[in-house]
């Protein structure tokens, strides 16, 4: 009720600071900040806690705060509430920061998809001012390896509305972005070492956030992204540029950007990034726009849920700069996008692996090629909805196997080329071929470029029911006066 100070305005010697959404001046309290150390009643530039003004604080006490904080670093506890920011907030200090809000109960999410916890949103003057810049800032004054940051239990509006409005439409023209970690992509990044990022719901922003290298993991978990849009480097919801990452549960949805989330360039650094859950939409071009130019990068996904949009155009994997790159992924559940997009350039090479891919009207490659000799596409099982609508648009110079096909796909039977050419078997699936007949004096079979002499006679001979079987790229090349008969079956 209107008056009554939160428990912790009763707690002396507390090992960190609180911030509160309440105050006089904005009505909802009777005493200032609520017994908070910092809120809206706290002085403009005040550097301690209990500073009053006016002039008031511009960022609902977040900025003093984190001026108190520089120094030594340190956490910082805000209240339940709605945080009205009409200017930036940017903590800037070696020193680490633990910056969360207050969870209730169990911190599950309602029917809404709120997290129970602050809001942190900024006020119309802000949208205006403050286009497309960050609402809070994380800088390392130190080296590489100094600075840790742990920040969550927020809902971010890049926008002013209110929580109940559909936010589906994608964000406002001068909508800020939800955060960012440092402001260079070099190793000793400005961004903090160390970097834990969780439990946030990002509406209506520009993009989610920018996250600059420090040098050490950073570790992203119960994420969920909604209408957000995409940067203005890597046109993602989610701008990465970390050496190495670690991704528990994302969730996003309503996607208006190109990409779902970017990994850029690391300052000359290979980058890594694994997975766990993902459960997303694709943007307009794809979901990951893997674009560091540098070394030798990973991207391991555990689970992957790629829902909606049904167009070829979207794809999982966009290659859009020339590094190279290795993708493992264990399982992917697809509907309607392609898995590559945008391998163009010689330059690049990757090796992509996936255990099980669950798919339904989806394209393998979609506006891809040329291909380096070392990439491949390597499927241990690949479940398709049905074959007419087989999912394949492969590319001649992008080795590609697939280990098991579901339902099995019956192969057309080529006709028999003339003596002494060669017949490639261009599916995606090995094949055995059943040879009878004829007046054959060799049988051929060319893998990777090696070839093996499956039969040989001085003399025609009639083939009695040999059989050959052909990986996906291999060709079988038959030498004869009388052509043989022959069927083409899935292995």
């Amino acid at each position: 009720p209107l008056g009554k100070p939160s428990d912790w305005s009763t707690i002396s010697g507390k090992p960190y600071i609180t911030v509160s959404a309440k105050g006089i001046v904005n009505g909802l309290s009777s005493i200032p900040n609520d017994g908070a150390d910092f809120g809206p009643d706290t002085m403009l530039g005040a550097t301690a806690p209990n500073q009053y003004g006016s002039p008031y604080t511009q960022t609902s006490g977040i900025q003093e705060a984190f001026t108190y904080l520089a120094p030594t670093g340190g956490e910082i506890k805000a209240s339940e509430g709605l945080f009205l920011l009409n200017a930036p907030a940017t903590y800037t200090s070696e020193h680490a920061l633990k910056f969360n809000g207050v969870v209730k109960g169990n911190g599950a999410r309602n029917s809404s998809w709120v997290i129970n916890g602050s809001i942190l949103m900024p006020s119309q003057s802000f949208m205006t001012n403050y286009p497309n810049q960050p609402l809070v800032t994380f800088l390392n004054t130190g080296n590489y390896n100094d600075g840790y940051l742990d920040f969550g239990n927020f809902w971010i509006i890049g926008t002013y509305n209110s929580p109940s409005t559909d936010l589906a439409n994608g964000p406002a023209t001068n909508a800020a972005v939800g955060f960012q970690c440092g402001n260079t992509t070099s190793l000793e990044g400005n961004g903090p070492v160390s970097k834990y990022i969780h439990d946030i719901k990002f509406d209506n922003c520009a993009w989610a956030f920018t996250s600059y290298s420090g040098g050490g993991p950073s570790l992203y978990d119960n994420l969920h992204v909604d209408a957000c849009g995409g940067d203005p480097v890597l046109g993602s919801m989610m701008a990465v540029y970390d050496l190495s990452s670690h991704w528990g549960k994302i969730e996003c949805f309503a996607v208006p950007a190109n990409y779902v989330i970017g990994f850029g360039s690391t300052g000359g650094y290979s980058t890594s990034a694994l997975f766990a859950n993902l459960y997303t939409n694709p943007g307009s071009m794809g979901v990951f726009n893997l674009q560091n130019p540098n070394g030798q990068s990973l991207l391991s996904l555990g689970k992957v849920n790629l829902f909606g949009y049904a167009n070829d155009g979207n794809a999982l994997f966009a290659f859009n700069g020339s590094g190279n790159w290795v993708v493992q992924a264990g399982e992917i559940y697809q509907n309607g996008s392609a898995i590559i997009r945008n391998f163009s350039t010689t330059a690049q090479q990757a090796s992509i692996q996936i255990g099980s891919l669950y798919s339904t009207n989806s394209a393998l490659i979609s506006l891809g090629g040329p291909f380096t000799s070392t990439s491949s596409l390597q499927i241990s099982k690949f479940y398709a909805n049905s074959l007419a609508t087989t999912p394949f648009l492969p590319f001649s110079d992008l080795p590609t196997y697939i280990e098991h096909y579901l339902p099995t796909p019956i192969p057309s039977t080529p006709a028999i080329p003339a003596s002494g050419t060669a017949q490639q078997n261009t599916n995606l699936f090995p094949v055995e071929v059943y040879l009878n007949g004829g007046s054959v004096t060799q049988v051929t079979r060319t893998s990777n470029g090696t070839s093996y002499t499956v039969f040989s006679s001085s003399t025609g001979v009639a083939l009695a029911g040999l059989t050959v079987r052909l990986e996906p790229g291999d060709s079988i090349t038959l030498t004869y006066t009388t052509a043989p008969t022959w069927t083409w079956a899935p292995a």
